[in-house]
């Protein structure tokens, strides 16, 4: 067994510090990460059933239209939804999705103001405020300021709770795969293994 690949090819996780930084990026080239799809993060129950016959209609309605993929009427809507319910327990929910419509709509530097507001005012909701890091990130590096996109999501994966959210595992592997490129195998190689340890029961693909 070497570095806890069997020769069957069943993975076995080795001890923390076990495999040299290497010989895992070595076995991540022979075995790539497969593609994932996330869906999009949606409003928590507890949010949910704390809100008025007035703020559901509304948010449903911005819903509906997110859904339909006018991301820029949903921008609008979700908008609207925070200037009328400014203290309504969906309030995080709607910011990161006017985030998620504005970079949906390729207006990143508007969504990154905008996740920036849910991290701001909402660091405590974790579902809301570890989405808005991680899709801040993807903003900075589809703009290409890389260097912006690894020290937001090294901030995200560095937190306990957010780096539990579902977004870390693209968050952990794309930080992975940026340092990779730069030859920061060590770095690399410890991203990937916090992705392996964290998501293996979660998400084993990752």
């Amino acid at each position: 067994m070497v570095c806890g690949l069997k020769k069957s090819g069943t993975w076995r996780f080795p001890r923390r510090g076990v495999c040299r930084a290497g010989c895992l990026i070595a076995f991540l080239l022979v075995f790539p990460a497969v593609a994932q799809r996330y869906d999009e993060v949606v409003i928590t129950a507890a949010d949910y059933k704390n809100l008025d016959t007035f703020e559901t209609a509304a948010l449903a309605k911005a819903d509906k239209v997110f859904a339909a993929k006018d991301y820029r009427a949903a921008t609008a809507e979700y908008d609207l939804f925070l200037v009328e319910n400014g203290r309504s327990s969906a309030s995080a929910y709607a910011l990161l999705r006017k985030g998620r419509s504005q970079m949906l709509d390729n207006k990143r530097y508007e969504a990154v103001r905008t996740f920036k507001e849910v991290i701001d005012y909402f660091p405590d909701s974790v579902l809301y405020a570890a989405a808005a890091l991680y899709y801040q990130g993807q903003c900075h590096f589809e703009n290409g300021e890389r260097a912006n996109a690894v020290k937001v999501w090294q901030k995200m994966v560095a937190d306990d709770e957010y780096a539990r959210h579902t977004l870390a595992a693209p968050a952990l592997l794309a930080l992975a795969d940026e340092l990779a490129r730069q030859q920061k195998t060590a770095e690399a190689a410890s991203y990937y293994e916090q992705a392996a340890f964290e998501f293996r029961n979660k998400n084993p693909d990752v």
